[in-house]
């Protein structure tokens, strides 16, 4: 089947085009991003439930945005997992 999109899963480039084909996603983010190969997490250090609310919400937006414009399917099975400390 052709790709019409994306980076081809297996081929010997695909993890350093991938990782360049996502560079840009955390630029604009408020919250702490990390990048792992095709996992990421935003996280955001403050004790306001209202500030973290927008800076994420904010963030989100974004990334939908982002993955309109690019062509990406997130799956929403594997983002909800939350962690407060």
């Amino acid at each position: 089947m052709p790709i019409d999109v994306g980076v081809p899963q297996g081929s010997v480039l695909g993890p350093l085009l991938f990782l360049k084909y996502i560079n840009d996603i955390a630029t604009p983010l408020q919250s702490r991003t990390r990048l792992f190969a095709d996992d990421s997490s935003l996280s955001v250090p403050s004790s306001s439930t209202n500030e973290i609310e927008n800076i994420l919400n904010h963030d989100l937006n974004h990334i939908h945005i982002w993955a309109q414009q690019w062509l990406v399917n997130f799956n929403s099975a594997k983002n909800t997992r939350y962690v407060f400390q």
